[in-house]
């Protein structure tokens, strides 16, 4: 009777972990749906975007593989079309050769960029110097060369997820994140993964992969995207295109250096 007994208590257990793994199942791609829904119908977002990328700059042992930092941005939108992208500082180095110092600067430099619609600016604070744009119709299709470069062509597009498919596996329980992959026939050697929150739905990880000459994936870049939030209030100076003071215009900039034909670039 016992050994009955447990045998049920067994059955019914697994009977309701089955039960509880075709529910998650379920309701995993529903929250990646409900984050997108949430992402298309907010009128204003913000969150914060970590790019990675390479290690090319310092030495790196044989077999490891390194990633960086590139630069993290934190976003603030406000539909159809402003936007402001505030740039950490990228990778900035001292060097000493022959006695010369040198100062070097890589990826993006620190500042701040705003498109408010009917124009933009971009203010970098290592220079006190601003440049200024042209607005935009609607976010994800802004022509200025100084915007950062923060996918949003792709986020803002009509369909982030055009072509994607999830894959079974992220769905087990031992997962963080639920996956979806892209590919193309033309680059089979490349691959695309989206990395979404198992818990919250939230999009947390774009991450583009090639395969190396041993047939093995390798990770070669990495959008990684943290606090998320929806139809929040901004200050009502989140969107001013007006230059700060004490800053020059790169017209200015390049008068006051001799720079010729007002080529400077923002980065």
């Amino acid at each position: 009777m016992i050994r009955l007994q447990t045998t049920l208590l067994t059955l019914l257990s697994l009977s309701v972990l089955s039960q509880a793994q075709a529910q998650q199942k379920a309701d995993t791609p529903d929250r990646v749906a409900q984050f997108w829904k949430k992402f298309a119908t907010a009128r204003t977002i913000s969150y914060t975007l970590k790019l990675w990328e390479p290690n090319f700059w310092l030495p790196t042992p044989a077999g490891q593989s390194i990633l960086l930092v590139r630069n993290t941005y934190e976003i603030k939108a406000q539909r159809p079309n402003r936007i402001s992208i505030n740039t950490s500082p990228g990778i900035e180095r001292e060097m000493t050769e022959n006695g010369l110092v040198q100062r070097q600067y890589y990826f993006d430099f620190p500042g701040n960029y705003i498109n408010d619609g009917k124009a933009s600016i971009l203010c970098l604070s290592l220079l006190r110097v601003y440049w200024t744009g042209s607005g935009m119709t609607r976010l994800g299709n802004d022509e200025n060369d100084n915007a950062p470069n923060i996918g949003a062509r792709w986020i803002f597009g009509e369909n982030p997820m055009e072509a994607c498919r999830l894959l079974p596996e992220s769905i087990a329980q031992s997962v963080e994140f639920v996956v979806y992959s892209k590919t193309d026939s033309k680059t089979p050697k490349s691959e695309l993964r989206l990395y979404f929150d198992k818990k919250t739905g939230d999009l947390s990880r774009r991450s583009r992969f090639s395969r190396n000459p041993n047939g093995e994936w390798k990770e070669y870049d990495r959008s990684e995207f943290n606090f998320w939030e929806f139809n929040i209030r901004l200050p009502r100076d989140t969107f001013n295109v007006r230059p700060p003071r004490n800053y020059m215009s790169q017209e200015a900039y390049d008068k006051l250096y001799n720079i010729k034909g007002g080529d400077t670039k923002a980065k």
